[in-house]
């Protein structure tokens, strides 16, 4: 009987590209930084933190979703 998988839909990471996990969480390193330089416009820092945190939430799924992915497959029997 043939080994059933998992919807990749619901279990795979939503990889957007090679790369892009890496490309993301270098972006987010970018908008911290960006934070933490000292800035007297409350506007830039406040879009700098919107878009790290948009960037790290991307992460976190991305991460979230490879680990059920992971854990749908050491479960499934040989």
């Amino acid at each position: 009987m043939p080994r059933s998988t998992p919807k990749e839909s619901v279990n795979a990471p939503d990889a957007g590209g090679p790369g892009a996990f890496s490309q993301r969480m270098n972006r987010a390193r970018h908008w911290v930084e960006q934070m933490e330089r000292q800035t007297e416009d409350l506007d830039q820092a406040m879009e700098a933190y919107r878009q790290a945190m948009e960037d790290l939430d991307w992460c976190r799924e991305y991460l979230r979703k490879a680990r059920l992915q992971v854990e749908a497959l050491v479960k499934s029997p040989d």
